[in-house]
């Protein structure tokens, strides 16, 4: 496998599975290939050290891209970072930070058991919350 997988939770899990010279590599081409998508940028034109907020990237093109992110690697990328001048090179490190976390934890910590990791969708977050209210409703 040269790149990372979009289908359905597996780039989150190659990106656990690999080890972890080669997790960094592909955590590097899964953010140039979401940049060229979601910010319409190429990041390999940027230096790694240059911050992101250089390119002056419309912000709702940013939000795609968090989200995008986090989705789809059950990572928390703060969106303050993204618009205040993190570099590539930052962003990458946060972020394998967090998949080393995961990857050092028990078998089964993949997507589709994320139960204890402390990130959770902002999907099921909104699920749950919405059967909260009605059953506040229905209480009532």
């Amino acid at each position: 496998m040269n790149s990372v997988t979009h289908e359905g939770g597996g780039v989150r899990a190659a990106l656990l599975a690999a080890d972890p010279g080669r997790r960094q590599r592909l955590l590097s081409s899964y953010l140039k290939d979401e940049a060229l998508k979601t910010l319409e940028i190429d990041l390999g034109e940027l230096g790694r050290d240059e911050p992101l907020d250089a390119l002056s990237i419309d912000s709702v093109a940013v939000l795609d891209f968090k989200n995008r992110v986090e989705d789809e690697l059950g990572v928390s990328v703060p969106v303050m970072d993204l618009v205040e001048g993190i570099t590539l090179e930052q962003l990458e490190s946060t972020l394998m930070t967090q998949l080393t976390k995961h990857a050092l934890r028990a078998p089964g910590a993949g997507p589709e058991n994320r139960s204890g990791d402390g990130v959770r969708s902002r999907a099921a977050d909104r699920r749950r919350a919405l059967g909260s209210s009605r059953d506040a409703g229905d209480a009532s």
